[in-house]
Order: C-alpha cells, then structure tokens, then sequence
C-alpha cells in the first residue's frame, strides 16, 4: 500500500517555491542542527505511541493519535530529506582512477 491508499500525502507531491539559494540554505540550517531535530521528533512519536497504547479510551482517540504520528512522521521525513540535499550538494565527488579500479 502507498501513503495515499492510506490517507496521507506523498512528500512528492508536496511543492517547494524556494529559490535555489534559499533551498540550499534551508538545507544547511537543518543538516547542522538535524541530530537535534531528529531526537526532538523521536521523543514526539514515543510519546504518542505510549499515549495510544496507555491512555486512548475509543476508537475517536486512537484515529486521532494515528494521525498525529503521521504528521510527526513526515515532518522527520522533510528533515530528513533536506538533510540529504544537502549532503549530496556539499560532500566531495570520488573521481574515478581508471588505472586502479579497485
């Protein structure tokens, strides 16, 4: 099953009108602080999860908590997609020595 059999957004469909400059520094604010981020949206999803599983008294509540984690799930996903932007833009090229193939 894809995200929108399951009722979500794809993060491909999701538009970006940032010109190049300020895409690329976007990318580079969120790849140096991203292991913050990271722990910060990590430390969300747990806690819905264990709210889910202990708290959640009908079905209204557990919907409800399935949709917050997959708000909190793309947004990790953005981050993270930003962060290999950004990676691949700034990480130097391999060149290829023809005469050492290995």
């Amino acid at each position: 099953m894809n995200k929108n059999q399951l009722g979500s957004i794809s993060l491909d469909n999701a538009r970006d009108e940032l010109t190049e400059e300020e895409r690329k520094t976007r990318n580079a604010s969120i790849d140096s602080s991203y292991k913050h981020i990271e722990l910060s949206i990590k430390k969300l999803l747990i806690a819905q999860q264990e709210f889910m599983a202990n708290q959640c008294e009908n079905e209204n509540q557990l919907l409800f908590g399935r949709g917050s984690i997959n708000g909190i799930s793309l947004v990790l996903e953005e981050m993270r997609s930003y962060k290999s932007q950004h990676e691949e833009l700034t990480s130097p090229k391999e060149k290829f020595n023809k005469f050492n193939p290995i």
